[in-house]
């Protein structure tokens, strides 16, 4: 899947954290299976940093490896924006930043 990050704006992190943290989120129900709290709760506590009508779709483009065509009712562009930050609050709750 390709990635597409924007390098600009108060919500960008190094590259490494970036990717880290994609992947981090990418293994949320490996995670929960294992009852890892600590990324769990992290992953969870993100969501709740982002508007509710997009965590669905953030979620199933990061963890179920959707692609951003699949959503019809979001555009492109706005659920870049949310995967982003999301991202970043991600990687916030952990302490990366």
């Amino acid at each position: 899947m390709k990635n597409y990050y924007q390098k600009k704006g108060p919500y960008t992190l190094r590259e490494n954290t970036y990717r880290r943290m994609r992947y981090l989120i990418a293994d949320y129900d490996f995670f929960k299976a294992v009852n890892f709290d600590l990324y769990v709760q992290a992953i969870e506590n993100a969501m709740q940093a982002i508007p509710s009508e997009y965590v669905r779709p953030v979620q199933e483009h990061l963890i179920y490896r959707k692609p951003y065509a699949y959503f019809d009712y979001v555009s492109e562009s706005t659920l870049k924006k949310w995967v982003q930050r999301y991202i970043w609050h991600v990687a916030k709750e952990l302490g990366e930043i």
